[in-house]
Parts: structure tokens; C-alpha cells; sequence
């Protein structure tokens, strides 16, 4: 993954978990767990954007042991990075850093 758009954070990310945890291995043997994480509805009642959180090796080891969908979590400090289509910011990619 590349640094360039990449922001450390420090307010943190919460939400439900809304998919399911499951641990995977890249093909390079890269244990890791990817999920959505969704915020609840603003006020009109619309689902406020879903923020996706990636975790590596031992993280995603422990988080797949511990956490499980539907669970309500918070990460203190992350590591924000845009994705970005054909010119346009569609969503940011969450890591845990501390």
C-alpha cells in the first residue's frame, strides 16, 4: 500500500461490525481480516457511509479471535488512506496503528 494519501489519525473509528470476521492469508502468507464497519443513520434515516477496516498479522489474528459480526468496536488510532477511482475519492480504506 502506498503512503501517499495516507493520515495517521488519532480520534479513532467506531461502529458495528458489518461483515463477516474472518481471517484470510494473502497469497504471500500475509495473515489479515477486512471488514465494514457501519455507523448507524443521520437524522433523514439514511446509512451514514460504511468505513472499511483492514488488519495484519498478529492484529488480525487477535481482532478474528475476539470480534464478530454485529459487534459494536472502536479503534483509537488509525491509519486513513483514500481510494481513489478514475479521478474521484470514493471511500477510505481504515488501518490499526496503535
Amino acid at each position: 500500500m502506498s503512503n501517499v494519501n495516507q493520515t495517521v489519525v488519532d480520534f479513532g473509528v467506531s461502529g458495528y461490525v458489518n461483515t463477516d470476521v474472518e481471517l484470510k492469508e494473502s497469497a504471500n502468507g500475509t495473515k489479515y481480516v477486512s471488514v465494514l464497519l457501519g455507523r448507524g443513520k443521520d437524522a433523514r434515516q439514511n446509512n451514514l457511509p460504511s468505513d472499511s477496516v483492514v488488519l495484519y498479522n498478529k492484529d488480525a489474528e487477535l481482532f478474528a479471535m475476539q470480534v464478530s459480526k454485529g459487534d459494536l468496536i472502536r479503534f483509537t488510532k488509525v491509519s486513513l488512506t483514500r481510494q481513489v477511482a478514475e479521478g474521484k475519492t470514493y471511500a477510505q480504506t481504515t488501518k490499526l496503528v496503535g
